[in-house]
């Protein structure tokens, strides 16, 4: 686990990747709704996960990398 990364935190980023490789795309809003965390705390997350190429960051959502084309 990296420095910095809560186990909290990791396991979110897990369920986020999960979520979003199963729908191909999910939006800020329907990852708040899912994981019950503040719109911030997604925006950060997607940012973090983007940064790492684990996802793909969109404008209002994250797309998995296989399916980042489609966008």
């Amino acid at each position: 686990m990296d420095k910095g990364i809560s186990m909290k935190q990791s396991l979110r980023h897990q369920q986020i990747i999960k979520l979003v490789e199963q729908s191909g795309y999910l939006s800020t809003e329907e990852l708040v709704a899912a994981l019950d965390v503040s719109p911030q705390t997604i925006r950060r997350d997607l940012n973090i996960l983007a940064e790492l190429d684990l996802i793909r960051r969109h404008h209002g959502g994250a797309a998995s990398p296989s399916s980042a084309e489609k966008f």
